[in-house]
């Protein structure tokens, strides 16, 4: 007798080669180049929420406040002018001496387009400015008369009295005087035009000290204002001077107060002022100017979620000098012989901060793989895995290249020491989700696309060891969270929120299960996970949960990796069974429907799962209904599943009652018009089964449904492959099923 076709068993003597030992082999994989002849399927899913607020992020603190700390009572303001604008520095020593042959990218030189004069005073803006301030007239009036001495040439000049400093306006004094007595945001903004003039011509010769001292006193009253706008003018004017390192700093506090806020960024934009302070804070180093680099790149990392502002840096180099000052600060602090000192831990916290959002366009992706950027991640996350907030902007890095379809997610797959990291990282911080979740996430993608990372995954202690745990740990959160929401609420969502507990360690758990589904794609790994007792108990136990609250959010990647594990020899597939049939036997949408199916057809290789099909009548009343629903994603795999039942003798007696080969024989005529030879493999299949006892097809069949099989099968078969480019690679697997049945039934 020859031997039933069992499409989910490697078994069998029959004449032609058995497909993989899975009912659904197409629909339960998108295929790959990598993964053509194997069904398992990657399971995909939302990437990370990662928040986009302008809130000053401190290493070791939060506040909403962007210029104080959490837990101190001391405030971070802007320093005094008499303390830090003032100090000016006769020569600034060259970053590239305390580095040795790291040479830091230079200063770009300015269009001298843009630093053009502008001759023709200015009388009707100060006119403008008398009527703006009238309680004020009397000085500014005095002041103006008083100006009339000097003569307005289109350059600078000094007096041999005072020293002082014209514009083809007024005078640095007059200025001065001005700024000192008015109150109006209007008249300030007037007055720093005059001074942005003054500070354009000063950039073109080289000006002494005394006369950018005198400047810097002209400005010491707005450094503490409230007005974006005075502060976005004080900006321009001081980015036009030589700046010292003091003085840079105090412009990247400035500055950071100014980008907290995104309605500053098109002015910002507009005025270069980002661009301008890049190029002075891309000269400085990184290992002694440590206030600098902390309020200049927290500054850039505001202004860096405005796209056209973030473009702008790319082009302008931003990834060339962030890459640059953070491989100098990991060198420097692998060369310390002491704990790392809080300063340095903070830089890099703004500096890869920023550089998260650097990577969110191509260029700066591309250009850092040109940098070999990630064996620098790889560097950083081994010498600061202890920092949960260092390691949380390293998580959302990771999260966002594993994404990428482009080199970057390759380089990232062939560094074993990341991914060794990776795992050990989510053991260490079990209680961060928020770094979990794009720990599991980063993992989750490399698994999907290459085999050798499911090898490198499984082969970490930690994959069948703790890993487990930590996903039991959450699962058992998430599911008394949702147990706790109210019935209503857990029904109305089909996601939950990821601002509230249940959604946060449901998407965390969610991305650790989907570390199991993918990796178990590949045959060695998927037979040793699906053998770990922890992870298919866990598996099981969210399964009943998700049943009985109904979270679509939490049963669509149960199922998903439960039918990956399924496809091989798994631990308690009767527990398994019991759960999947309440997702069959209950009105479910077709997306869970689909999947509890897909995992119903890999149990139904157990015997001992046949055996509770065929006791369950309403269950079997679905999967035929679904297996004649022409053009329903249930079709495939229910079809799968009576496959596997033909070969019970028992079962076949029941369909024979239930008039079942009609339905088959139906389904293979219209595969003619469908050409869906795939669909059509599996009828044969199934009919084979059906027929494997027949001593005479005809008292099986009937002469009728005889006679329409074989003309069906001799219309189908009645193609020539290789001659018609049009036909489906699927057709060659269909004609050799198609023909042996057809010789079958003529042969008996």
């Amino acid at each position: 007798m020859v031997e039933p076709f069992v499409k989910m068993s490697t078994r069998g003597n029959s004449r032609w080669t058995p497909l993989p030992p899975m009912a659904e082999d197409k629909i339960v994989i998108q295929k790959q180049s990598s993964l053509t002849n194997f069904p398992l399927r990657p399971l995909k899913t939302k990437r990370p929420f990662t928040p986009r607020d302008r809130h000053w992020n401190h290493h070791g603190h939060n506040a909403d406040d962007p210029l104080s700390l959490v837990g101190t009572n001391v405030r971070i303001s802007l320093p005094s002018v008499k303390k830090s604008l003032l100090r000016l520095e006769s020569s600034r020593k060259s970053s590239t001496e305390s580095l040795g042959s790291m040479r830091l990218p230079a200063i770009l030189e300015s269009d001298p387009q843009n630093l053009r004069l502008t001759t023709k005073p200015k009388r009707q803006q100060f006119r403008a400015l008398q009527a703006a301030v009238p309680h004020e007239n009397e000085e500014v009036d005095n002041i103006l008369t008083a100006s009339r001495k000097f003569s307005f040439q289109a350059q600078v000049r000094t007096t041999d009295r005072n020293n002082d400093i014209t514009t083809p306006g007024h005078s640095l004094t007059e200025i001065q005087d001005c700024l000192h007595r008015v109150s109006s945001a209007d008249c300030q903004l007037t007055l720093l035009e005059e001074l942005r003039q003054l500070a354009k011509m000063l950039s073109l010769i080289k000006a002494d000290t005394q006369q950018r001292r005198a400047i810097y006193s002209t400005l010491s009253p707005l450094v503490q204002h409230e007005s974006s706008a005075v502060l976005i003018a004080l900006l321009d004017v001081l980015l036009l001077l030589k700046l010292s390192r003091i003085n840079l700093t105090m412009v990247a506090k400035i500055l950071f107060h100014v980008a907290s806020s995104e309605r500053n960024d098109e002015e910002l934009h507009a005025k270069a002022i980002v661009t301008r302070f890049f190029h002075a804070i891309s000269e400085s180093c990184p290992v002694t100017d440590g206030d600098l680099m902390i309020y200049g790149y927290g500054a850039l990392k505001f202004v860096s979620f405005n796209r056209n502002i973030l473009k702008d840096l790319v082009n302008q180099g931003l990834m060339d000098v962030l890459v640059l000052h953070l491989q100098i600060l990991s060198h420097h602090i692998e060369e310390l012989n002491e704990p790392t000192p809080n300063e340095l831990i903070n830089e890099v916290f703004q500096i890869s901060a920023c550089l998260r959002n650097a990577l969110d366009v191509q260029e700066g992706r591309n250009s850092f793989m040109k940098l070999d950027g990630p064996s620098l991640l790889a560097r950083l996350v081994d010498q600061f895995k202890s920092d949960p907030e260092i390691m949380c902007n390293m998580s959302r890095i990771l999260s966002l290249l594993s994404l990428c379809d482009d080199n970057a997610h390759e380089a990232l797959n062939h560094n074993d020491q990341l991914i060794s990291n990776i795992l050990e990282l989510i053991d260490s911080h079990r209680g961060r989700p928020e770094l979990i979740v794009r720990l599991a996430f980063s993992l989750g993608n490399f698994a999907a696309k290459y085999q050798e990372s499911r090898r490198r995954i499984l082969n970490h202690g930690n994959m069948l060891t703790t890993l487990p745990e930590v996903m039991s740990q959450y699962a058992n959160q998430t599911i008394q969270s949702l147990k706790e929401r109210p019935t209503s609420k857990v029904l109305e969502k089909k996601s939950l929120p990821s601002n509230s507990g249940a959604g946060d360690t449901t998407d965390t758990l969610i991305k650790l299960i989907r570390v199991y589904a993918n990796t178990s794609i590949d045959a060695e790994c998927g037979e040793k996970i699906a053998l770990n007792d922890t992870v298919v108990q866990t598996l099981i136990k969210l399964a009943e949960a998700s049943n009985q609250i109904k979270c679509e959010e939490l049963a669509l990647p149960t199922l998903a990796t439960l039918n990956n594990l399924s496809f091989y020899p798994v631990l308690h597939h009767e527990e398994i069974f019991e759960q999947i049939i309440l997702f069959i036997d209950r009105q479910y949408p077709e997306p869970i429907a689909l999947e509890a199916v897909r995992v119903l057809g890999n149990l139904s290789r157990h015997p001992q799962i046949r055996a509770k099909l065929r006791s369950n009548d309403h269950l079997i009343r679905v999967i035929s209904q679904w297996s004649g629903a022409t053009g329903s994603k249930l079709q495939f795999p229910a079809l799968g599943i009576l496959v596997n039942l033909m070969t019970d003798a028992e079962f076949r007696a029941i369909f024979r009652l239930r008039n079942g080969t009609s339905l088959l024989i139906g389904q293979l005529r219209r595969i003619q018009q469908t050409q869906d030879y795939a669909l059509g493999s599996l009828l044969c299949q199934c009919l084979w089964n059906y027929c494997i006892d027949a001593d005479d097809p005809i008292q099986l069949l009937g002469k009728r449904q005889l006679d329409a099989l074989e003309q069906t099968l001799i219309g189908l078969l009645d193609l020539d492959a290789e001659e018609d480019p049009n036909v489906s690679p699927t057709y060659a697997e269909f004609s050799s099923v198609g023909f042996y049945l057809l010789s079958k039934l003529c042969s008996e």
